[in-house]
């Protein structure tokens, strides 16, 4: 059983008395295992000092996020100073403790120029899509290390990598994948 699904089991537990609506429930003990997910990754990959505020979006919100095509996002807020990890109330571990990885990565190479740019206006999407498939394989090199990390990205890989090859898709996505699964199941 992965990390989030014990956590949200036992976030049921200490809840049993309460009479709230079960979507209700359940949207607190997910984003509760979130919240203890992104602080168990944080510490691990010590990003402890880093200004770092967990988002959490609601079903509407993480489909305005979705149609963007992002399942989440890893930015810097210049008006709080801060990165702030944007996630939907459904994310995947794997895809919350990547998006970790989007400051740590940069951080074990020492060189915070391959975070994420804190200004992206006037790039063309498709190319910042494309670019950030390609830094993608870096952050999940690094966080490979991490044997919990490399076993949920394994599964999640062979699911991803089935759902692109059966869906219609536009080039540049596809051209994306090819790069990102042809490093990843190489190097990684």
């Amino acid at each position: 059983m992965i990390l989030m699904e014990k956590l949200i089991i036992l976030h049921k537990i200490k809840n049993m008395n309460n009479r709230e609506s079960p979507y209700r429930r359940w949207a607190i003990d997910r984003q509760n295992a979130i919240r203890s997910i992104f602080n168990i990754w944080k510490n691990k990959l010590h990003l402890k000092q880093e200004h770092l505020k967990l988002c959490i979006l609601s079903p509407s919100k993480s489909v305005e996020l979705r149609n963007c095509g992002w399942e989440a996002l890893c930015n810097w807020n210049k008006g709080e100073n801060l990165w702030k990890i944007i996630v939907p109330v459904h994310i995947k571990e794997v895809i919350l403790i990547h998006e970790l990885g989007h400051l740590y990565f940069p951080k074990e190479v020492n060189d915070m120029r391959l975070a994420p740019a804190k200004e992206n206006e006037g790039l063309n999407t498709q190319i910042i899509k494309c670019l950030n498939s390609l830094e993608d394989c870096f952050v999940n090199f690094h966080l490979s290390k991490y044997e919990d990390y490399y076993k949920l990205w394994s599964n999640i890989m062979q699911n991803d990598l089935d759902d692109v090859i059966n869906r219609e898709n536009e080039l540049y996505n596809i051209m994306a994948y090819y790069l990102l699964y042809y490093i990843e199941y190489n190097y990684v």
